[in-house]
């Protein structure tokens, strides 16, 4: 398969990703205050109750203040809180009103941090949006396009030695980052450590497609 037609594709491959994450970075930006004004209303409303429920009257301008001064913890918090886990099933214990209650308890914790984590986690998508969009656009390209070349050209895995054999002024190593952002390459840990193309990015390619 010709050089310049690998080229021409990744070219057009990373100038779609880099549109998409700058959207994606726009788009998370543009909810940032929406997401941050909810947590800071979240807290606002728990500070009136709680300031209700135990002095009989609510100080609204000192609940404005403690909604405020929250802010920093909203961004500390969801630094240090891991990400929830994918639950495959339902624990049954033996005393079934402690587990409900146990569950009742998550919910209403685990609805109460991603209200107040929202703003945060967006200002993190779209940071890591515009990162990921500067990245694609900074790739050594023709490192890259001479690479997948190889990659094409061969049935199999490409041992990483291989590579310089064929083309003496490539930097594999140092290729392999970029390489491994595109879906579809397969770095393959070895003996020997190697390279090779999912089926699907194969076809992508020859039909002149995007991957997924």
């Amino acid at each position: 398969m010709d050089f310049d037609y690998i080229k021409g594709w990744l070219d057009r491959y990373n100038t779609s990703v880099a549109s998409r994450s700058r959207l994606c970075g726009i788009l998370a930006l543009v909810l940032f205050p929406i997401g941050l004004s909810a947590g800071v209303a979240l807290v606002f409303v728990l500070a009136a109750l709680l300031a209700t429920k135990y002095t009989g009257h609510t100080e609204v301008k000192k609940c404005v203040w403690i909604a405020l001064c929250f802010i920093p913890v909203m961004f500390v918090g969801n630094y240090l809180t891991p990400r929830p886990q994918k639950q495959l099933g339902w624990d049954h214990g033996i005393d079934g009103i402690t587990d409900r209650a146990i569950g009742r308890y998550k919910a209403i914790v685990g609805t109460i941090c991603w209200i107040l984590f929202t703003g945060p986690r967006l200002l993190n998508w779209s940071i890591d949006s515009f990162r990921r969009a500067r990245t694609t656009q900074e790739q050594d390209t023709h490192s890259c396009a001479a690479a997948l070349w190889v990659l094409m050209s061969r049935p199999n895995r490409v041992p990483l030695d291989e590579f310089s054999g064929v083309l003496d002024w490539i930097n594999i190593e140092a290729t392999v980052p970029d390489l491994q952002k595109i879906p579809g390459v397969l770095y393959l840990q070895g003996p020997p450590a190697g390279l090779s193309l999912t089926s699907d990015l194969r076809s992508a390619i020859r039909n002149d497609k995007l991957p997924e």
